[in-house]
């Protein structure tokens, strides 16, 4: 069950319009006790009138709560997404992890509805998964509360991360199950850095409708990539994130191919 505690996406990345970042801990459990917190009702609130918006045809499309009028499209991940659902040529079961009410599946609904047997499997906080299941969820876009119980709809082909593995508390725990249950894992507006190690800051969000703190994982490339590559994953494609920051790393987006199976 995903808890604000270990599960900070839906909240964090929603609070991240002005963001800086501070320190570096020794664990997630230090930023945890530091991060002065955040208000979560008021959150989902905006992100669900935002996303009611969006369903009722009055924005295009909306990306952490915040409404946009006209259209636009993440071609490098819709790519991925479309070579996936060719490449596997039985449908498409995307898990979208800290997808909201439906963000991304709404903005790129144009494209997916024409892949054969899609099926889009958001996995989110309690209250979400409530809220989507009430006002969102079709035979398409359904609502789950953890990878497994997503698992069980259907055999997932690509498990993604938008702008969400860095407000996890054990991401690479996180990462294990997706690989053992996914063919593909995405990754994308995700923090990187040139160094060895991850670093652990806190996240100081300021802006007019949110004002929180919380914990936030830079991860280092090199490991990010060697820990995929001893899962049996190998990356075959990147490329930048839209994401800007003061903050030494640069936001990209990842896919890798896991084995074949049989």
């Amino acid at each position: 069950m995903l808890t604000a505690a270990t599960f900070l996406a839906p909240i964090a990345r929603r609070l991240g319009f002005s963001a800086e970042f501070n320190g570096s801990y020794g664990s997630w459990s230090d930023a945890l006790a530091a991060a002065g917190g955040y208000d979560a009702p008021q959150i989902l609130q905006t992100v669900h009138s935002s996303a009611l918006r969006v369903k009722r045809g009055e924005a295009a499309f909306e990306r952490d709560s915040v409404c946009f009028m006209h259209e636009e499209f993440r071609w490098p991940l819709l790519s991925c997404l479309l070579y996936i659902a060719n490449a596997r040529q039985n449908g498409l079961h995307v898990v979208d992890f800290g997808g909201s009410l439906g963000s991304l599946y709404f903005q790129h609904k144009k494209f997916l509805s024409a892949t054969s047997g899609l099926m889009w499997s958001i996995v989110e906080q309690a209250e979400y998964v409530r809220v989507g299941r009430t006002d969102f969820e079709d035979d398409t876009l359904k609502f789950f509360a953890t990878l497994d119980n997503a698992s069980a709809r259907s055999e997932i082909d690509v498990t993604l991360y938008s702008g969400s593995l860095q407000y996890l508390e054990d991401p690479f725990d996180e990462l294990r199950r997706a690989a053992a249950l996914s063919a593909f894992v995405i990754v994308d507006r995700t923090p990187f850095i040139e160094a060895q190690q991850d670093r652990i800051a806190i996240q100081h969000a300021r802006n007019s409708m949110y004002d929180g703190t919380y914990p936030h994982r830079f991860f280092s490339r090199q490991k990010f990539d060697r820990f995929m590559m001893e899962l049996g994953f190998t990356m075959f494609c990147e490329w930048d994130g839209f994401d800007k920051t003061d903050a030494d790393c640069r936001y990209q987006g990842v896919a890798y191919r896991g084995p074949v199976r049989r």
